[in-house]
């Protein structure tokens, strides 16, 4: 998982630092993206957003302009919702 971590961390630091001060935010995987219209949420490894309407939330974002999921062997099928 060292791969997959590192990919991630560089996507966010990347990004973060590409928009930072523009009124973007870049979130980790700890972030939760709702799914618009359902009580649905999901989890993706990094996420950025630019809509004032998720600068009013603290518990999630829901109009990301950027979602992003590193693929592992082990995890793939999943994040491709192929299970």
């Amino acid at each position: 998982m060292l791969p997959h971590s590192l990919i991630s961390v560089r996507l966010i630091t990347l990004f973060a630092n590409h928009l930072e001060g523009g009124g973007c935010e870049t979130g980790n995987s700890d972030l939760r993206v709702n799914l618009m219209g359902t009580s649905n949420y999901t989890y993706p490894d990094v996420s950025v957003t630019c809509d004032e309407r998720d600068q009013g939330t603290t518990q999630y974002i829901t109009y990301p302009c950027l979602i992003v999921e590193v693929l592992s062997e082990s995890t793939e099928a999943y994040d491709r919702w192929q299970v």
